[in-house]
């Protein structure tokens, strides 16, 4: 059997109920689990009104809470809306910078290559129209996605200064790194000092290696500049609430655990992190598109970023329950709010050259000036 991920079984549940109330019962035979593991997943949806429990027909069923209002276009970041103005002038950039592009490369610019040139063209030039973007899971995106594959349709004849030479200096930025989507990515969270980008970007390689002496201390002190960067408002309570018990429930697994102990943890770890951080990106995105000046409201903005956002947390709070369960000390109290709002992948293990690249003499130096040196302080 394949293992799914807990995201992976909320959005087949979710999926599912799309088309149709049904029992648990019947969804569990649909995702292939357990009883109890469906009915937890539906308390949790419950929680946070995704779901809802009703009865028909002499049996409880579950339906999915409909959106109002929201009409999603299937090109863009979370279905949001663009104006047909805006559109017409994203098309008309991605078509100047797919014909520069391909002159010096002589191959296409794929959907992370221009996502990096469109936000660094915006960022660095006085445009006619706001390009609507924000920094979601990859960096700095614009709102319009981007298919290599299609030919865009533009009316834009407006002349604007200095286009070109930007053009062409947000490309020789990025046409540097073909083939390496790594280091694309590291290039622009440093370029823009995204010290909270830069953690995640490390996390996400050494939480892939064997969880031993070597890699918790590194790990911890990463955890805890991730969890620093990340802003704090008021709006954003409950997702700071979920992060600070990852962290602190890591932390005291690396402090109770043995090795063979924390890798048979290390795909729960993973992908708690992995739903974790596409909620704090969602955010991020809801946050510059709500602040920038693009012509978006909260209020309509929420319709379309909620339903991802409580889905999120669903997944994360089932993800902190089980890592919780496992801790001697029970870190979180079963009446705190993670309770209230109810594989076969093998680590790697560091090589000796791995080991010296990614820790660069870690072993030798003071924890800050390491951390100073990948620009994570």
């Amino acid at each position: 059997m394949v293992r799914k991920t807990k995201k992976q079984l909320v959005q087949r549940i979710l999926h599912l109920l799309e088309n149709k109330p049904m029992t648990i019962n019947e969804l569990a035979v649909e995702v292939n689990s357990n009883w109890d593991t469906v009915s937890k997943a539906l308390d949790l949806l419950k929680s946070v009104d995704v779901v809802v429990e009703v009865e028909e027909e002499n049996k409880k069923v579950f339906k999915k809470v409909k959106e109002v209002d929201v009409t999603r276009r299937d090109d863009t970041l979370l279905g949001v809306p663009i104006s047909k103005e805006t559109e017409n002038f994203c098309n008309y950039l991605f078509m100047r910078v797919r014909k520069r592009w391909t002159e010096k490369t002589k191959v296409l610019p794929n959907k992370t290559q221009m996502q990096k040139v469109i936000a660094e063209i915006a960022d660095s030039t006085k445009l006619p129209i706001e390009i609507p973007r924000g920094w979601y899971l990859f960096g700095q995106v614009c709102v319009l996605e981007y298919n290599p594959e299609q030919e865009y349709i533009y009316d834009f004849k407006e002349k604007i200064p200095n286009l070109d030479q930007a053009i062409d200096d947000a490309i020789n930025i990025y046409s540097k790194y073909i083939g390496n989507t790594r280091a694309i990515l590291s290039e622009q969270y440093q370029r823009k000092h995204k010290t909270l980008y830069l953690a995640k970007l490390k996390l996400q390689q050494i939480l892939c290696y064997e969880l031993n002496q070597e890699t918790k201390p590194l790990i911890s002190k990463l955890l805890n500049s991730f969890a620093m960067n990340f802003p704090r408002k008021e709006d954003n309570k409950d997702i700071i609430s979920i992060l600070n018990a990852y962290v602190s429930i890591v932390h005291q697994l690396f402090i109770e655990k043995n090795e063979k102990e924390l890798n048979d943890l290390q795909l729960t770890i993973n992908d708690c992190f992995i739903s974790l951080w596409e909620l704090m990106a969602t955010y991020n995105l809801f946050n510059d598109l709500v602040n920038g000046n693009y012509g978006y409201d909260y209020i309509t903005l929420k319709k379309y970023f909620n339903p991802r956002k409580e889905t999120l947390i669903v997944v994360c709070k089932e993800y902190l329950e089980e890592l919780n369960s496992s801790l001697a000390s029970k870190q979180i109290d079963e009446k705190s709010w993670i309770f209230k709002l109810k594989g076969s992948v093998k680590p790697k293990v560091l090589t000796e050259d791995e080991k010296n690249k990614l820790f660069e003499n870690y072993e030798n130096k003071e924890t800050s000036n390491v951390f100073r040196e990948l620009d994570l302080n």
